[in-house]
């Protein structure tokens, strides 16, 4: 299965309905670990970090095994500092999840994530270069490996990656990352100091 690239804002106007659908997924079966996964994945979008964390941890009650919700936990951890236990339910989804492609990057994103949240840039980076040799059109891994490289002082390398993800996402500015990027607090301050350094355009 090859990850194909999806333009956040065309998630967005997903939102409502897959609230929706998630709140009646559990209206009609609390213990729909899939359904908690949704809800889940709607409240990260929304920012709302912590009641993602909240269904991500009950869709494992109803599934300890489920990669996805190991996954998305650790986006919801990560999104709040949490980076070290983000790593450690992305290093279990990808264990339970070999042959399974989104769910294996979704891990693995995590763990880019999370190395830049620690301010190890360059794990960060290098994690991600190796995400791109698989998942070469995984665009928010090129979002990280921009804003890591330009922390370094990589000035060059964050300028090819920009460069690489405008031919795949032309009207890519730090107004789009404003209004579709979930990460907030200092973390997000960080990324959009990276991006600037690297030179995404404003609008």
């Amino acid at each position: 299965m090859i990850l194909r690239r999806t333009a956040l804002s065309q998630l967005d106007a997903v939102l409502p309905e897959a609230t929706a659908e998630a709140r009646t997924a559990l209206r009609l079966d609390e213990r729909d670990h899939c359904a908690h996964i949704v809800q889940g994945s709607v409240l990260f979008r929304m920012r709302r970090h912590e009641e993602a964390e909240r269904s991500y941890r009950r869709a494992l009650e109803c599934n300890p095994n489920s990669a996805h919700a190991h996954a998305g936990l650790g986006y919801a951890l990560a999104a709040q500092g949490k980076y070290e236990e983000a790593i450690g339910n992305a290093e279990r989804a990808s264990r339970l999840s070999p042959g399974n492609s989104l769910a294996e990057a979704q891990a693995t994103h995590v763990i880019v994530f999370a190395r830049f949240g620690t301010r190890e840039y360059v794990a960060s980076e290098t994690a991600a270069r190796e995400m791109l040799e698989r998942y070469p059109e995984y665009l928010p891994a090129y979002y990280v490996l921009i804003a890591a490289s330009a922390m370094q002082g990589n000035v060059d390398a964050a300028a090819v990656a920009l460069a690489d993800v405008l031919r795949l996402q032309p009207k890519l500015s730090l107004a789009w990352f404003h209004k579709n990027m979930p990460w907030v607090g200092e973390i997000g301050e960080r990324l959009f100091q990276g991006w600037r350094a690297a030179g995404v355009p404003e609008q």
